[in-house]
């Protein structure tokens, strides 16, 4: 779960901004947990919070205890704030797509240190996972390929000003607010032009095949407990190269 941005909560999904999306998002989390616990204890159910309050739970909606573990609850981050709430009470952090091994170290590994030491909990029982854009292929032709796609991927998250933190902590800020002003003018194709190759070398992992799960433990290692590996292939050669691929990862 994540609490998106306002511009999108407003005006994509016609849903109300109320605020405090951090707080919130703490509080969905912990009403999760205090509904299950009430089911498999048969306990009152008696939260309240400053955003939500359950205190009704009759026996004809309650399925009583389970045989299975609480559902994990991963909760999405990219500020500081956040990052600090999943270390309060969630089983695991989604990162954006647009990180850093950089950011990660500076920002989100601290703060959900700090967020488990609030809780009394342990940082290491909560899971990250992540790893920034990946850009691959069979040769350095298909790479090449894939680059125009990216930098605009990349453009069009770091038009966000909700991200520019992500983008100061490697000194792209002036990038993000040149394709934050592009955005308002509805100059979406233009906006990828504007990723220079720093910025794609610090947002994405640009290899062959064979040397991804290298590259990936050599940025992520010791960062992450889980990567996303989202890529499209076009025949069963590549298919084949890619189950190797996951294999190798799997053995870091």
């Amino acid at each position: 779960m994540g609490t998106q941005v306002k511009g999108h909560i407003e005006r994509r999904f016609a849903t109300r901004w109320g605020g405090s999306p951090g707080p919130r998002l703490r509080e969905y989390v912990q009403s999760l947990q205090a509904i299950w616990n009430c089911w498999d204890t048969g306990s009152n159910l008696e939260y309240a919070g400053d955003f939500y309050q359950f205190s009704l739970m009759t026996p004809f909606f309650s399925p009583g205890p389970s045989e299975y573990a609480h559902p994990e609850v991963f909760t999405a981050a990219v500020n500081g704030y956040n990052c600090l709430v999943a270390g309060e009470c969630s089983d695991g952090l989604m990162l954006h797509s647009l990180t850093s091994p950089e950011y990660v170290r500076q920002i989100v590994k601290p703060n959900i240190a700090e967020g488990a030491r609030r809780a009394g909990r342990d940082p290491a029982d909560l899971s990250v996972v992540g790893g920034g854009f990946i850009v691959t292929g069979p040769n350095q032709a298909a790479i090449k390929a894939m680059d125009a796609e990216t930098r605009r991927r990349i453009a069009f998250y770091s038009s966000t000003r909700t991200y520019f933190p992500v983008l100061e902590c490697h000194g792209f800020e002036d990038v993000g607010r040149q394709l934050h002003r592009l955005s308002l003018e509805g100059k979406w194709e233009e906006m990828g032009a504007l990723v220079p190759d720093e910025m794609l070398d610090a947002f994405a992992i640009i290899g062959e095949y064979d040397e991804i799960p290298g590259m990936f433990k050599e940025r992520y290692g010791g960062l992450v407990d889980e990567m996303h590996f989202s890529i499209q292939t076009t025949n069963n050669a590549e298919y084949a190269q890619l189950r190797r691929i996951v294999g190798e990862l799997q053995e870091l």
